[in-house]
């Protein structure tokens, strides 16, 4: 099997967050996700499953970004968000597996490198520990890698849909952290200096990415 390695790679990924989840039911009889900053999460994502509004006791919600509490609505609507978020934490920690090993192997053109990459995330304890609690940075972390693979793959195909496809994950980042606004500007600046042939896709998707964004 060619991918035998990252296969492996991906199961150890798995087995070590799914472990946490048995680990913590056998010796505290449960999993404590919560904690004291989550319950502005899920606040406006009870709001926007009751109400269909995003809000906070019956306020409008202007602290928080919408991209977390959209996936914790997605939670409670398949089952609730005790019993769902953490399976689909875990699923995005894998995702983000799976693209810094392609990130990687694009950038250095070495399964080896990719693999190491990948294992190393895969034992990484932060990635393990916030994809079990409800907080806001395994989804931003799934988002912003996924685009910045999108992007260094666009990088090499000069396709137009993998350039926008990474700026609607930038965007979705950015609607999910804060942080991640100013990510997708940064490096369309720096491709529109260096590929001078993709300038009109840039600007493009530099619009695009204004517009998705002054929407919100």
């Amino acid at each position: 099997m060619r991918n035998r390695g990252l296969l492996l790679i991906i199961l150890v990924a798995a087995l070590l967050r799914f472990s946490l989840v048995f680990m913590a039911a056998h010796f505290s009889g449960e999993m404590h996700i919560f904690l004291p900053d989550s319950s502005s999460y899920v606040q406006p994502a009870l709001s926007l499953m009751e109400e269909g509004s995003f809000a906070t006791a019956g306020q409008a919600e202007i602290i928080r970004t919408p991209g977390y509490p959209l996936l914790l609505a997605v939670a409670e609507f398949l089952g609730g968000i005790e019993k769902v978020i953490i399976p689909l934490q875990i699923l995005l920690s894998l995702l983000t597996l799976l693209a810094v090993y392609g990130i990687t192997l694009t950038l250095f053109k070495e399964k080896s490198i990719a693999l190491s990459a990948a294992a190393l995330y895969a034992i990484e304890p932060q990635a393990i520990y916030f994809s079990h609690v409800v907080l806001s940075e395994t989804l931003f972390t799934a988002l912003l890698l996924l685009a910045l693979f999108c992007f260094v793959r666009w990088q090499e195909s000069m396709r137009p849909g993998e350039l926008f496809g990474a700026m609607l994950l930038f965007c979705a980042a950015a609607y999910t952290r804060p942080i991640g606004l100013f990510i997708p500007f940064l490096l369309l600046g720096v491709a529109f200096w260096r590929q001078k042939e993709a300038r009109r896709s840039l600007v493009a998707a530099c619009l695009l990415c204004l517009c998705l964004i002054g929407a919100g």
